[in-house]
């Protein structure tokens, strides 16, 4: 396991339940006092395919890895950018080739970037500064998000813009690391 200070990792119960916004709130604090890095991960495995919304980009090998540069339409990837980002990536892998989808994202960004993620799966490989968890207690049977539930540093309720606001208020960067 990589042990990673200076990233979040936000990860939920489900889908449409305000991770990316979470995640916006998280990038627009943090680029008031330097530089972040944001990813969107979309595990895509056998079988979960019609979970993950549609992409126009096809995985073609064991994983892609796209730097987004366009702030103009909605898409997740655009909507860090919008928030401050300095630079913002999309990775669609499944749960065998993240790790090495991660490791090539790391090459291509400066060393010690403040990073700021969305996924529940990428906690299995790196041990993040913070976990924060975004739950809808309706869709809590996700497979492995007991696991994750237990190790979050914070878990946020559906959609709840003022408990959004004071987990954020909380998160600071103390010593190089990221710290509620």
């Amino acid at each position: 396991m990589i042990l990673y200070d200076k990233m979040i990792i936000i990860g939920g119960t489900g889908r449409n339940i305000g991770k990316t916004r979470l995640a916006e709130m998280a990038v627009k604090k943090l680029s008031s006092q330097t530089d972040v890095i944001a990813v969107k991960i979309s595990n895509v495995n056998p079988g979960n395919k019609d979970l993950h919304g549609s992409h126009e980009l096809v995985v073609a090998d064991d994983f892609l890895i796209y730097e987004e540069n366009n702030r103009k339409e909605n898409k997740d990837s655009m909507r860090f950018l919008k928030a401050g980002a300095k630079r913002s990536f999309f990775i669609i892998t499944d749960d065998e080739h993240l790790p090495m989808a991660f490791g090539q994202l790391l090459k291509r960004i400066k060393p010690g970037a403040v990073m700021v993620c969305e996924s529940n799966s990428l906690r299995q490989w790196v041990k993040p500064g913070l976990l924060l968890m975004v739950v809808d207690k309706k869709q809590s049977g996700k497979e492995g998000i007991a696991r994750l539930l237990d190790v979050a540093d914070d878990i946020v309720p559906v959609l709840d813009q003022t408990a959004f606001e004071e987990v954020i208020e909380k998160i600071k960067i103390i010593g190089g690391k990221v710290v509620l």
